[in-house]
């Protein structure tokens, strides 16, 4: 059986190393102005990862998410990529939404969410 099946390499689902991945989304929460606090620690060749937001101001919301891998850059990564998740699901700090500039500039003028956000005012957090 083994040799009908191709061998798929590892990589094969992997579309960048897991130290981009690392790079990309601090990057992007560094922009943001959101700032992670990362705890690591390994057992039996495991690696986990505890990461939490430590801005002053959005500490009271707990706002944590944990990674786990192979690597310590594969359990950093996947610690990483469940924040996005969760920062872009649509959460909400006090009834707020959030949204990057950056990501406005490039949607087109008469896109529907960038209408809608341009007309929210303050209902919208924008960085």
């Amino acid at each position: 059986m083994a040799d009908i099946l191709p061998r798929i390499d590892k990589n094969f689902y992997k579309k960048c190393a897991p130290e981009e991945t690392i790079r990309r989304i601090r990057e992007i929460l560094y922009n943001c102005g959101i700032y992670i606090m990362e705890l690591n620690d390994t057992q039996d060749g495991f690696y986990h990862s505890h990461l939490h937001i430590a801005n002053d101001n959005l500490l009271p919301f707990e706002i944590t998410t944990n990674g786990k891998g192979m690597t310590p850059a594969y359990s950093l990564a996947s610690g990483y990529a469940e924040m996005m998740e969760r920062l872009q699901n649509n959460l909400k700090f006090d009834g707020q939404k959030f949204v990057t500039k950056q990501f406005l500039s490039t949607l087109p003028e008469d896109s529907l969410f960038r209408q809608k956000v341009e007309n929210a005012g303050n209902d919208v957090w924008t960085h």
